[in-house]
């Protein structure tokens, strides 16, 4: 129990890091950092801010990445809030590892319609479209069809057009083509607008 107690105080640094958007005893710094302050500390911070990839390293050690792929899988039921950051702090991450990770979140959170547990897919999406490569694309293709949701159609076709794969083109097409949301129809344009088709 005694090793215990270290990885479990880390794993508490890091919620703190991932929720405050700052390290402790560090001040806010710029206007987009911080909502409210005082005495130049942040006491609420954006929810989608991320810290940086040297502020995540220096704090969890060389572990970092697992410590946040467990965070982010939900492992210990994690704050929804500092799991969701964790989940895009991946994308800082550019490793088979953090790939294999946001595709296994990715396929389960297909099975969700949830309010948060959509919050979360998305999350996702995002990070494997900033990780990922054009062998991600079979992961992705399936959440174009994700009823529930136009925001995760949405987002996948964002995530899509940052892998910039050509395999991707024909999907992206057809669910243009019987897309009714004007929101998931732009992502889709743009995306093939960069695609190059």
């Amino acid at each position: 129990r005694p090793a215990i107690r270290p990885a479990l105080r880390r794993i508490g640094l890091a919620a703190l890091v991932l929720a405050s958007g700052v390290l402790p005893g560090q001040a806010a710094s710029g206007p987009t950092l911080a909502v409210i302050t005082a005495d130049g500390v942040a006491l609420l911070t954006a929810i989608d801010f991320v810290p940086d990839r040297a502020a995540l390293d220096a704090l969890l050690g060389a572990d970092a990445e697992q410590q946040l792929i467990e965070v982010g899988s939900g492992t210990g039921d994690p704050d929804p809030g500092v799991r969701l950051r964790a989940i895009r702090a991946l994308a800082l991450y550019p490793t088979v590892t953090s790939r294999q990770a946001l595709a296994a979140m990715i396929s389960f959170g297909r099975l969700s319609v949830r309010g948060r547990d959509v919050l979360f897919l998305r999350a996702a999406v995002g990070a494997l479209g900033a990780v990922g490569d054009p062998d991600d694309v079979g992961v992705l293709l399936p959440l174009l069809q994700f009823e529930p949701s136009r925001d995760v159609r949405a987002t996948t076709a964002d995530a899509l057009r940052e892998l910039g794969s050509v395999a991707a083109i024909e999907p992206l097409r057809q669910r243009f083509a019987e897309e009714q949301s004007d929101q998931v129809r732009l992502a889709i344009s743009q995306a093939l607008r960069e695609l190059g088709m």
